[in-house]
């Protein structure tokens, strides 16, 4: 908190960042191309996995295989994978309770986590001794977990280099929410599936989606008149 700059009030926006449809098409699409690249394919893997959960990036980075569950397509979050200038790598429990939370994933993703999984398997036989099992999901090319900070840094480049809206990792949490609310999911669902405590958090967060999803009732209400 001692680093943080209170934002000029008058200049301040309260709008979160998120991909558009057509921005999440062409970000899918560039990321799909990155699947079977063995140096960025964790990455690409992980990015589909925030923008199709709404995790959290500790959340991704505190991930263990212990916690994917193949047969019933779900993820059980209960740690997460932080850095901080102060304490450096922390791996500790979830944000909040309430974040602890197991949460469904599409099909498309668990495939993607498979081939993964996979992919770590094979390297992990034919490096032998040389390969350190861990358990994350997010690990080097030696089975080391990845710096919490790697996604980050691969995001940044990857946008710079395709031309894409400069957006951080957690922004595409945001997107999943708006994809949720333009799903006509539930406020109350798309809270628990984001592991906030309530869903007074939820709305104020992502107030500006539910006012658009209002103009959607009123619209839907006129077509029905």
């Amino acid at each position: 908190c001692t680093r943080i700059k209170i934002p000029d009030t008058a200049k301040a926006s309260t709008v979160t960042e998120f991909y558009t449809e057509d921005e999440v098409a062409e970000l899918l699409r560039l990321l799909s191309e990155k699947l079977d690249d063995p140096r960025s394919c964790t990455h690409a893997t992980l990015l589909f996995l925030i923008l199709f959960t709404g995790m959290r990036t500790g959340e991704v980075m505190g991930l263990k295989w212990k916690n994917v569950d193949f047969d019933k397509k779900q993820i059980t979050i209960e740690a997460e994978r932080l850095y901080t200038s102060e304490s450096g790598v922390v791996d500790g429990t979830t944000k909040t309770e309430s974040s602890k939370r197991t949460i469904s994933v599409p099909d498309f993703v668990m495939d993607m986590l498979a081939k993964l999984k996979r992919q770590q398997d094979y390297v992990m036989e034919v490096e032998g001794s040389n390969f350190t099992y861990t358990d994350y999901v997010a690990i080097t090319a030696t089975g080391e977990p990845q710096h919490p900070r790697n996604m980050y840094k691969w995001f940044k480049k990857f946008q710079k280099a395709n031309g894409l809206k400069d957006a951080t990792v957690h922004d595409l949490r945001h997107t999943h929410a708006a994809m949720l609310s333009r799903m006509g999911v539930k406020i109350i669902d798309i809270s628990k599936r984001l592991g906030h405590s309530n869903t007074r958090i939820t709305q104020e967060v992502y107030e500006y989606l539910f006012k658009d999803m209002d103009d959607d009732i009123s619209k839907g209400l006129n077509d029905y008149y």
